[in-house]
């Protein structure tokens, strides 16, 4: 029972930092949209805690723990997907930048 109290607790709390950095400007949309319906999820999850065990009945998973750590891998993998893209995306951003500037520099500099 404490158990389902501290999840309580911390998806509320949770949803309250999503809700703040939002509301800040420092979240996009969609990325705030999706990280209420995870804390969302953990509310229901801590409220309802059967409800896995039915979810993994419906899947033919063994067991509710086993969905909620499918579930967290799977979310784990697109996040680092997610994040392996964007950091290609800023590192061809910055050669390009660093490359202009090099330029740039060698063009009001001549050689001496």
């Amino acid at each position: 029972m404490l158990m389902r109290w501290l999840l309580l607790v911390v998806a509320v709390g949770g949803m309250g930092w999503v809700i703040r950095r939002f509301r800040q400007q420092k979240m996009q949309v969609g990325t705030f949209l999706l990280w209420l319906m995870l804390w969302s999820a953990v509310a229901v999850v801590a409220i309802v805690p059967d409800m896995t065990s039915r979810i993994a009945g419906v899947l033919g998973i063994g067991r509710g723990a086993d969905v909620v750590v499918y579930t967290a891998i799977v979310l784990l993998l697109v996040l680092v997907l997610r994040l392996s893209v964007r950091i290609e995306q800023l590192d061809r951003a910055i050669t390009r930048v660093v490359r202009e500037l090099a330029l740039r520099d060698g063009r009001t500099h001549p050689e001496e």
